[in-house]
């Protein structure tokens, strides 16, 4: 399983996802990918929020940028997973990954 790490108090790197499935590109027209980060175990959901397509939609690629307030704390193994949505409002979770937010040295 894949895990992305950033530091408490960042917003950078953004995540880059380049979409395959099958070993075809996933073409993201007319679609919407959202980025879900939350705990499993509760139910919380700390984060929904839409990819941005990046050149091509038929590329499959897209980035997340965090937005200030999404890392102010620090914790291990939070789920997080790729929701798309499909023109017609149905939803298909298309991966599954962990993220640590761990502290930074700087504090801020």
């Amino acid at each position: 399983m894949v895990v992305i790490e950033i530091k408490q108090y960042r917003t950078l790197p953004s995540i880059r996802f380049s979409l395959r499935a099958n070993g075809i590109t996933l073409d993201l027209t007319n679609k919407v990918l959202n980025f879900v980060l939350g705990r499993k175990d509760t139910g919380e959901v700390l984060i929904r929020r839409s990819c941005t397509v990046v050149g091509s939609p038929k590329e499959g690629r897209c980035d997340f940028h965090w937005l200030p307030g999404d890392t102010d704390f620090s914790e291990l193994n939070l789920d997080a997973e790729l929701e798309l949505v499909l023109s017609d409002g149905r939803t298909q979770t298309i991966s599954e990954m962990k993220v640590n937010i761990t502290p930074s040295l700087g504090g801020g």
